[in-house]
């Protein structure tokens, strides 16, 4: 056995060498769909959507040479970095008028000799609304200098290595009076899953050396906790092995399993041992002890590792490819694990002597007296308990009906990461980092610098810039309006552009000296443009009102002669947040229907199945009411732990009536076979809980709220899970015994099962 072992892990090691790690926002993206269609037809032509970068430059100093000089320095690294059509204060272009002979555009600081001329060149453009919320914020106390990801860079790698270039270099830069803050979609991509994977690293090495103190002592012993772990251990490599095979990286979901594996695999082999050591300590010999205890536990344990998997495999039906692999390798690690455990382990613990076994943990007064406490309230006060935790689910369910949908664009970050409070202080200065695009196609042979279309534009720009949510919004209109401003001072018409030809003709000379600018948001040639407005990440709650009422408007404004529709990075990110609770709902609730059949089907019994699912219901009420107490929102993240939190309190079940069965082949009294069940199945729930407890716990270190609110619910569903086995499900199933029909002996099909 252990060399069948040794190769199947020799060629997972193999498999698991060609996983990649792809932590890339784009996996968030929804794989198909009208979304992703309009999305995919907008990137086309403007590529840039995601690609730039900014470092936002907040200055003790007013604005003048020396400032300049430093913000030079800046737009050579950005160069110098490999980012494209670098853009600051010192390459601007402005309108002037030139009197008789026309109009022209001008560098902004084309000459610079003083501070005065620097600030009275900055002051006198501070509002032309194409720089404003661009390169400078409305008082002129932040500046903006901005590149662009070349299309080869645009890629997790390539984000990457920008990034930690201009990040080692800004450094080094040490200008003692400026607060230098690097933004931009590509880094927040960036810095994002690099804190993530840093954060997993640490925490799976802490969860496994927490578990391994919780089990040394429970186990009193450091080879037996060795052996627990090695029974575990090849499932994950196993899992990782596959998706090699299969081509499938580790995403910022799939990087979660190793935790998962460890803490909820692991009960069925803490399920074993403390079995194994009940035995050893009846004084039966080692070789019927392992013999027993698998032939006892090994079919309740397949069943405990089924609904396990069973839970995190029916996330497959959210139809979207990161969260489908996340639950069916979950899913399939759950099921190795077993089979590992079913084994593996039995043959390592035929080389730990006897006497190992002796001194226990498992017999520790605190957990005698906690499992003493769910025996004697099968005696006295069983209504009393099972009311208090029926009342705490009541008051859960109640306070959970007031939990609201909200979801970030960049979520689940805690709000004190360094990212976060970068973010924040971003927008707080008037700028922003998500845009809302929408997207302008011409019907006809009729260009979109038509007037007519310049003022649609204009219109949804304004409707856009109204509303709170709105940093800055800006349409191609910008791009000519301060040159027909300045024409306004040569007798013009008060910047109204009047005619297609007139339109042509300043787009034309903006072209002429910056073709750049002009691209990023017309693209004449293929006759399309974009009205671009950066927006709060204010989360979904106020967004998708906000997305709604930009629908509103453009379903009562349709663009003459031509097509205009919202997308854009905020738009794939909230359909793809919108389609996953829409699929986890149902997800959960299959779940939740499949395990209540399968356990129906271990047991033979619909009505046995329905006890062991009752009391699981509690942990799901308490976990509802304390997000409420706690002030967290519903979201996937949060979604997902339900099935967690399911899967553990249903496998308590599964252990402690599969006991309370056998108990009754012996034992015809219903209370002298419950307390026998708690006696030999509670110390395992105990110990099960306590791992549980402190594999998790580890994840509250964590600098993302999905791990956080992972770790804090599997802890609390964990320890209610507990409190319902041990003092609910006992009552539950005295009283559902008494009032059915008399019985004789456990009819035969219940006899194979346990």
């Amino acid at each position: 056995m252990l060399g069948a072992t040794g190769v199947v892990v020799l060629v997972a090691v193999l498999g698991a060498r060609r996983v990649r790690v792809d932590f890339s926002v784009e996996q968030f993206f929804l794989p198909s769909g009208p979304e992703r269609e309009a999305f995919d037809a907008y990137r086309h032509t403007f590529p840039r959507e995601d690609a730039q970068v900014t470092l936002f430059w907040q200055d003790a100093r007013p604005p003048g040479i020396v400032l300049y000089r430093d913000m030079e320095r800046a737009a050579r690294l950005f160069e110098e970095a490999g980012l494209e059509d670098v853009r600051w204060i010192g390459n601007a272009l402005v309108a002037e008028s030139e009197g008789d002979a026309g109009l022209s555009l001008v560098p902004l600081l084309d000459s610079i000799t003083t501070d005065n001329v620097v600030a009275a060149r900055l002051a006198r453009h501070r509002d032309d609304p194409l720089l404003r919320g661009f390169l400078w914020d409305a008082g002129q106390h932040v500046f903006a200098l901005h590149g662009y990801l070349a299309p080869e860079q645009n890629h997790d790698a390539g984000r990457r290595a920008v990034e930690e270039t201009l990040t080692e270099r800004l450094a080094a830069l040490r200008v003692q009076s400026a607060h230098l803050v690097l933004g931009g979609l590509p880094i927040a991509r960036s810095r994002a899953p690099k804190l993530l994977a840093r954060d997993l690293n640490v925490l799976a090495a802490a969860a496994v050396a927490i578990s391994g103190v919780v089990l040394l002592y429970f186990l009193r012993h450091p080879l037996q906790v060795v052996l627990l772990l090695a029974s575990v251990a090849p499932a994950y490599l196993c899992t990782v092995g596959l998706m090699g095979v299969l081509g499938k990286p580790i995403s910022v979901l799939t990087s979660f399993i190793p935790v998962v594996v460890l803490v909820v695999g692991m009960s069925d082999a803490v399920h074993l041992v403390a079995e194994f050591r009940r035995r050893l300590a009846a004084a039966e010999p080692a070789a019927d002890a392992v013999t027993h205890t698998f032939a006892t536990l090994a079919v309740p344990c397949f069943y405990t590792s089924l609904t396990t998997a069973i839970g995190f495999g029916t996330l497959a039906g959210t139809g979207i490819g990161m969260v489908m692999d996340f639950g069916l390798f979950t899913a399939l690690a759950i099921l190795l694990t077993y089979s590992f455990t079913s084994t593996l382990l039995p043959v390592l613990l035929s080389f730990v002597r006897p006497r190992a076994f002796d001194d226990c943990g498992l017999s520790a007064p605190w957990i005698r007296r906690l499992v003493a406490a769910g025996v004697a309230q099968l005696r006295r006060r069983r209504r009393t308990v099972a009311l208090s935790l029926g009342s705490l689910s009541v008051a859960g369910l109640i306070l959970g009906l007031g939990l609201r949908v909200n979801t970030l664009l960049i979520d689940d970050i805690n709000r004190r990461a360094a990212i976060m409070r970068d973010i924040r202080w971003i927008e707080s200065r008037g700028f922003g980092l998500f845009q809302l695009v929408i997207h302008v196609k011409a019907g006809g042979a009729e260009p979109l610098h038509r007037p007519e279309a310049l003022a649609w534009m204009n219109g949804v720009r304004d409707f856009m810039r109204s509303d709170p949510l709105v940093l800055s919004a800006f349409a191609p209109a910008d791009l000519i309006t301060p040159l027909a401003h300045a024409f306004d001072d040569t007798g013009g018409n008060e910047g109204v552009i009047t005619s297609t030809e007139e339109a042509a003709q300043l787009l034309l000379l903006v072209e002429m000296a910056d073709r750049g600018v002009v691209r990023s948001l017309y693209a004449q040639p293929e006759g399309e443009a974009q009205v671009i407005a950066t927006v709060r990440d204010a989360g979904s709650v106020e967004l998708q009102p906000f997305l709604d009422r930009v629908d509103a408007y453009l379903n009562a404004h349709p663009f003459p002669d031509g097509t205009a529709g919202p997308t854009g990075t905020v738009i794939m990110i909230q359909a793809f947040t919108a389609r996953l609770l829409r699929n986890l709902v149902p997800s959960v609730a299959l779940a939740m229907i499949l395990i209540c059949a399968c356990v129906m089907w271990m047991f033979r019994s619909v009505r046995l199945g329905l006890l062991a699912i009752l009391p699981n219901l509690i942990p799901l009420a308490v976990l509802l009411g304390a997000m409420r107490l706690g002030a967290f929102d519903l979201k996937p993240s949060t979604i997902l732990v339900f099935s967690v939190a399911f899967g553990i309190a249903v496998d308590n079940s599964i252990h402690l009536l599969g006991r309370f069965l056998s108990a009754t082949t012996q034992t015809p009294a219903v209370e002298a076979a419950l307390e026998e069940a708690l006696q030999a199945a509670g110390p395992a729930l105990v110990m099960n809980t306590v791992v549980v407890v402190a594999g998790f716990a580890v994840l509250l270190a964590s600098s993302f709220q999905v791990l956080l609110l992972i770790g804090l619910m599997t802890v609390v569903s964990a320890v209610a899970a507990l409190a319902a086995n041990l003092f609910v499900f006992p009552a539950i199933v005295a009283v559902a015994w008494r009032r059915a029909p008399a019985r004789g002996a456990l009819p035969r099909r219940l006899e194979r099962v346990i």
